[in-house]
């Protein structure tokens, strides 16, 4: 069995190369939570490799690796792959469908293993959890990103192994179509910063998705985000996958400050 992690980067923002760069202004703070993410992240690569979990990092805004900040290139050993490009040409519309053209540029290396794990690098790993979970049994992995705004708590039964178009998956209740997922009073969907998934599924579900579609602004409702997508797409397609609580990560709360919040 063959695993690669792939590190979503997007280090100089969606359009750093243009004047219409929305967080232009912010540059030296986003670079500074990148250098903080990428120097969490490399602490644990003992165990990465130790694992036999191969590691490829994806950069839509860098020609080569020759942009990335110092402190950041000097992190990254001689074993990681890197892909670059500036091709960002989505992601300035929505940043779901930017993380979509990370993909489709690593695709030539991500094709070739077995299973493929994704971590938006702008994050602090709190704990490997996630990762021991997916090495006990590797599988299609996900969490659930916000807990229920009622109760603040994720249910048993909406934790553990479903399978395809599963019944006690309660796919209407969580909203497969609503684009205005944040303003429901009890919706929860996936974590889309951390999660596993088999390739061939995983493949089909890059080379079967519109980028257009992802963003079409629709007045009142906004883009479609990635974690509904990837809701939906574990229910109708995959063959069973696993929910699991959380992921233990911290995310920035935003371009302009260094504080962090915990995310999933």
């Amino acid at each position: 069995m063959k695993t690669i992690l792939c590190l979503d980067s997007c280090i100089f923002g969606r359009d750093e190369h243009s004047d219409k760069c929305k967080w232009k202004a912010n540059k030296d703070i986003r670079i500074q939570q990148y250098i903080i993410g990428y120097t969490n992240f490399f602490q644990y690569i003992d165990f990465f490799n130790t694992n036999n979990i191969d590691i490829v990092i994806i950069d839509n805004t860098c020609d080569s690796i020759d942009d990335f900040p110092d402190e950041i290139k000097n992190l990254i050993p001689s074993n990681v792959r890197v892909i670059t490009k500036i091709k960002n040409d989505y992601g300035i519309v929505s940043a779901s469908a930017g993380v979509i053209e990370h993909w489709l540029l690593g695709i030539h290396i991500w094709e070739t293993y077995n299973y493929f794990i994704h971590l938006e690098i702008r994050m602090i790993v709190k704990d490997l959890y996630f990762f021991k979970e997916f090495l006990k049994y590797p599988m299609s992995i996900f969490a659930w990103q916000t807990r229920n705004k009622i109760n603040n708590s994720i249910e048993d039964n909406e934790l553990g192994v479903f399978y395809n178009k599963d019944p006690n998956f309660k796919i209407n209740r969580y909203g497969r179509d609503n684009r205005n997922w944040r303003d429901k009073s009890n919706y929860n969907d996936f974590h889309g910063g951390l999660f596993s998934c088999s390739v061939p599924e995983f493949k089909h579900l890059i080379e079967h998705i519109s980028l257009d579609d992802m963003n079409t602004y629709i007045p009142g409702l906004g883009v479609r985000p990635l974690e509904k997508i990837l809701m939906c797409f574990a229910y109708d397609y995959l063959p069973q996958f696993k929910m699991i609580d959380r992921v233990y990560v911290q995310r920035f709360t935003g371009y302009s400050t260094m504080g962090l919040e915990d995310y999933a």
